[in-house]
C-alpha cells in the first residue's frame, strides 16, 4: 500500500478476533501508574506512532477550542477500536481505586494533632536524657527523635494538595466575569502541581478569588483600549505557584494598565487618609490599596466599588502567617505576590533565648548566626556584615525583656525574599521541631509574634513572625 501513502490516510484495523486478544492481553497488563496511551501501546492495541498521531490530533482539537479526551480522539481518528479503549479505561480505573484510600478530613486532623503531641513528648525525653548525662539514653532519645521526624514529615505529606486544584475553580469565574465586562482574557497556570497544606489551600481560596476579580475589573483593559495602546486585544492573566524558602510563593499577574497611582493618591486625599500636601513614594501609594474601605471605582457594581476586599485579603493572608506584596508598572501590568507557609501545624525551628524567654525562628528563614556579636541597645540599629549594612532588631528592647547580663550576645540573620535582617539574642539553642499553637485572643494583636510552642522542658516559647519583624525593621530604619 505504499503507493497510496501520499494521497490518503490508510488504517488497517485488526479483525474482531484480534480485539478479543487485545482485551485478554489487557487483563494481564500492569496498569499501575500508567496513562491511557501507554496502556494501549503495552497491550498492542495501537503502535507508538499511532499514539503520537493521536496526541497531535488531541492538541489540534484543544487549540481549536474543542478539547476531547485521548480515548475519544483515538476512536474518532480510527487509530484504536472503541472496545480496546473502553477496556483500557476500565482497567485503569480499577488500578486507581486499588491505589487510593479515602480518609475523612477530621481523622487526618486528629492524626496531625497527635503527631504534634508526640513531637513535644519526644523533645521532653531529649531534655531529660541530656540532664541525666546518660550516653545510652541519649542515643535512644536521638534515634527516637529521628523516627518522630520521619513520622511528622509523613503525616504532614498526607495533607498536602496541589495548589492547581484551587486555581482550577477560577476558569469559570474568569470566563463569566470577562464576558460581563466585555473583555477577552486568556488564563495561564504555571506550577499547578506545587503542593500546599490542605488547610492553607482551603483558606486561601477567597483571597485569591478577590485578587483575580480585581485583576479582571481594574487591571485588564477592554479590547479596544488594548489595541489603541499597541497590545493584543486579548489580555493575559497568569496564576503561578512555586516553592520558595520553605513556603509557597503564589503570583497573580496581568498585562493590563497597571495601578493608576494618581487616582489612588487623589482618592486617598479625598477620603482623608492622607493630607493634601502628602508626597508618598510609589510603594506607599500601592500600600494604600489595602486600607480599609478604600476603592477607586466611580460606582458600585457587582465586582467593585464597595470598599470591601483588599484589606480583608491582607488580613486573611496574614492570619495564615503569610504576606502579600504588590508590584506594578504603568501600562505593563500588575503582580501580586503572596507568600504562604507550607503547613500551619509543625515546622522546623531555630530556638534562641532572650533573658528568660525562649523564641523559635522558622528555620527556613535563618541564613546564619554571628556568635559573640554585641546586641543593639536601642531596639533597631545597623551593623556591618561582610562590608554590607544589615538592619538589626533587639528582641529584648522590642518586647521589653530584661536581658541576661552574663550573655555575650549573638546575631541571627534571617531572610525574606531578597531582604535580610539581623536579630539580636542572648543565647543560641539550636534546631527544634516546633509545634505551633495559636495565641489566645488577648495576645492576638501582638506584632511580630505568630504563635506559641511548648518546649521539651514544658516551658512556653514564642514563634517569631519573620515577615512582620522584617516589615517592622524596614519602618524603623526608614524613620
Amino acid at each position: 500500500f505504499e503507493f497510496v501513502g501520499e494521497v490518503c490516510a490508510l488504517r488497517i484495523l485488526p479483525p474482531d478476533r484480534k480485539v478479543s486478544e487485545v482485551l485478554a492481553l489487557l487483563e494481564a497488563t500492569d496498569t499501575d501508574g500508567r496513562r491511557l496511551g501507554e496502556i494501549l501501546v503495552a497491550c498492542h492495541a495501537i503502535t507508538p506512532r499511532e499514539l503520537d498521531e493521536g496526541l497531535a490530533a488531541q492538541r489540534l482539537a484543544r487549540d481549536a477550542g474543542t478539547p476531547a479526551p485521548l480515548g475519544e480522539v483515538l476512536v474518532n481518528e480510527s487509530l484504536a477500536p472503541r472496545a480496546a479503549v473502553n477496556g483500557a479505561l476500565e482497567r485503569q480505573g480499577r488500578g486507581d481505586e486499588a491505589r487510593f484510600v479515602r480518609v475523612r478530613a477530621d481523622k487526618l486532623d486528629a492524626l496531625i494533632n497527635l503527631v504534634g503531641e508526640l513531637v513535644i513528648a519526644g523533645a521532653g525525653i531529649a531534655v531529660k536524657a541530656q540532664r541525666f548525662d546518660d550516653e545510652s539514653l541519649s542515643e535512644s532519645a536521638t534515634a527516637m527523635g529521628e523516627l518522630i521526624e520521619d513520622i511528622r514529615n509523613g503525616a504532614l505529606s498526607l495533607r498536602m494538595t496541589p495548589v492547581g486544584e484551587s486555581f482550577a475553580r477560577f476558569k469559570r469565574v474568569i470566563r463569566d466575569v470577562s464576558a460581563e465586562l466585555g473583555k477577552e482574557v486568556a488564563l495561564e497556570v504555571v506550577g499547578g502541581d506545587t503542593e500546599i497544606d490542605k488547610s492553607v489551600a482551603e483558606q486561601i481560596g477567597d483571597p485569591l478569588m478577590h485578587l483575580v476579580r480585581n485583576a479582571l475589573d481594574h487591571g485588564l483593559e477592554t479590547p479596544q483600549e488594548r489595541v489603541a495602546a499597541g497590545k493584543p486585544a486579548r489580555g493575559t492573566l497568569r496564576l503561578s505557584a512555586v516553592h520558595e524558602a520553605g513556603g509557597v510563593l503564589i503570583t497573580i499577574e496581568d498585562d493590563g494598565r497597571g495601578i493608576r497611582r494618581d487616582r489612588v493618591l487623589a482618592r486617598a486625599i479625598e477620603r482623608g487618609i492622607l493630607p493634601a500636601d502628602a508626597r508618598p513614594g510609589d510603594d506607599e501609594i500601592d500600600d494604600l490599596i489595602f486600607a480599609p474601605g478604600f476603592s477607586t471605582a466611580d460606582q458600585v457594581t457587582n465586582l467593585s466599588g464597595r470598599g470591601v476586599g483588599m484589606d480583608v485579603v491582607r488580613r486573611n493572608i496574614e492570619a495564615l502567617r503569610g504576606s502579600v506584596r504588590l508590584e506594578s508598572r504603568a501600562g505593563l501590568g500588575t503582580r501580586v505576590h503572596i507568600r504562604l507557609p507550607l503547613t500551619l501545624a509543625i515546622i522546623d525551628g531555630f530556638l534562641v533565648r532572650v533573658g528568660a524567654t525562649a523564641f523559635a525562628l522558622p528555620l527556613d528563614h535563618v541564613v546564619e548566626c554571628v556568635e559573640g556579636a554585641a546586641p543593639q541597645a536601642a531596639g533597631t540599629g545597623i551593623m556591618t556584615l561582610r562590608d554590607a549594612p544589615l538592619p538589626v532588631i533587639d528582641l529584648a528592647s522590642l518586647f521589653e525583656i530584661e536581658r541576661d547580663p552574663e550573655a555575650r550576645g549573638s546575631i541571627v540573620v534571617v531572610s525574606q525574599g531578597d531582604a535580610q535582617v539581623g536579630i539580636a539574642v542572648d543565647h543560641l539553642l539550636g534546631e527544634f521541631q516546633t509545634v505551633i499553637k495559636p495565641l489566645g485572643a488577648v495576645f492576638k494583636r501582638i506584632r511580630c509574634i505568630g504563635g506559641s510552642t511548648i518546649l521539651g522542658s514544658g516551658e512556653v516559647g514564642l514563634v517569631v513572625d519573620v515577615p512582620a519583624l522584617m516589615q517592622y525593621a524596614t519602618e524603623q530604619c526608614g524613620n
